[in-house]
């Protein structure tokens, strides 16, 4: 039986081949900030939704992971937590087929049995762009809520981006809706492709996080496209129409190049880890900003120093601290860089040599 989680049928709908591929990209404990943010942005909404907390109570408190939720994060939420008020939250929408299964969960749907239809709100925390057209995760998540509740008539369906942080010119909030002779088209779809699927494989901006690109032909194939497209020269006398095309074409190979840079990125970093030797490159500990201790609060620096030292209700940055007269050696007692992630550089042998040398002098 051919099994797929929600998140990952987009890339088997557009690629049926990415089901054989073996061989994936090693984890390297990249910087997950935004999806440690994402996670504590659920778990808010989960808390509002089941009435523990007002989205305000929850200020400058600790998630269960440890991010503080901070005013912004409420007020990028709260459209989020209007709209889902009322509706189902975390809903299973796992189906199996004769031959296959998706299992599935939903952020949130909704129901409305006067007008007979069906949203799908999804909450997207992070910054790449995603949209609601023909998005088959979404689209799953309505097929396999419909199965569940075959008592519930739906004759319209609409799947709802909450992205309140990337910039998009559609703004915040991206709906696209249906009915429900579509849905079923599509359902048709998505059942004949995991019955029959075919070795094809397909790139396009499923690839985004493919576990598989770094050993994908076709992706390979694309990037060196990519490179060869990149490097042909300009033609300044080429009408809008054409324009419009290169545009979007370049577009597309900046894409399928920084996707597949990453990828490599996260292979180089696992085997430099391992001990091997991979020719002018190296690893470095990125480090983030100066930060205050977890212990340390506006009412503490306030006793500290007498000073107000907040901005939107939070305390202001260390850099900050300093201007408004804080001393060096203060808010260097009070703050620390912590570790991001490992991060690949370029560096010759002699300039590694040097640094390396240079460090043990200072010593």
């Amino acid at each position: 039986m051919l099994t797929v989680t929600a998140t990952d049928l987009p890339r088997l709908m557009n690629c049926n081949g990415s089901r054989l591929m073996e061989g994936s990209t090693p984890s390297v404990e990249p910087d997950d900030t935004v999806k440690q943010e994402g996670i504590a942005a659920h778990w808010l909404v989960q808390q509002v939704h089941a009435g523990n907390f007002s989205a305000e109570e929850l200020v400058d408190r600790r998630a269960p992971n440890g991010v503080f939720i901070t005013p912004e994060m409420v007020e990028y939420l709260s459209e989020y937590l209007e709209a889902v008020a009322g509706s189902e939250i975390e809903v299973d929408t796992s189906f199996s087929g004769k031959v296959w299964e998706i299992r599935g969960r939903a952020d949130s749907i909704k129901y409305n049995p006067d007008t007979y239809h069906l949203t799908i709100p999804d909450l997207k925390y992070g910054f790449g762009i995603v949209e609601p057209e023909k998005n088959w995760t979404l689209i799953w998540h309505a097929i396999g809520w419909m199965i569940a509740n075959p008592e519930k008539t739906t004759a319209t369906i609409s799947f709802v981006i909450y992205q309140p942080r990337a910039n998009h010119p559609a703004g915040r909030v991206r709906e696209w809706s249906i009915d429900n002779r579509d849905l079923m088209d599509l359902y048709v779809n998505i059942d004949e492709t995991l019955s029959n699927p075919s070795d094809i494989l397909n790139t396009g901006k499923h690839c985004y996080k493919c576990p598989h690109i770094t050993v994908c032909p076709a992706s390979r194939a694309a990037e060196l496209n990519a490179i060869d497209a990149s490097e042909k020269a300009f033609n300044f006398e080429i009408d809008n129409q054409t324009l419009s095309f290169m545009l979007d074409h370049y577009e597309r190979a900046l894409n399928v190049l920084n996707q597949g840079k990453a990828a490599l990125d996260d292979v180089a970093l696992h085997r430099i880890r391992s001990g091997q030797i991979v020719e002018n490159y190296t690893v470095e500990t990125a480090k983030t900003n100066r930060l205050w201790k977890d212990f340390v609060t506006v009412d503490f620096v306030h006793g500290m120093t007498g000073l107000e030292l907040t901005k939107k209700r939070e305390l202001v940055t260390p850099k900050q601290a300093e201007n408004a007269g804080v001393s060096k050696e203060f808010v260097s007692s009070l703050t620390e860089r912590r570790d991001k992630g490992a991060k690949l550089i370029r560096m010759s042998a002699n300039t590694k040599a040097k640094k390396i040398f240079n460090t043990k002098e200072g010593n």
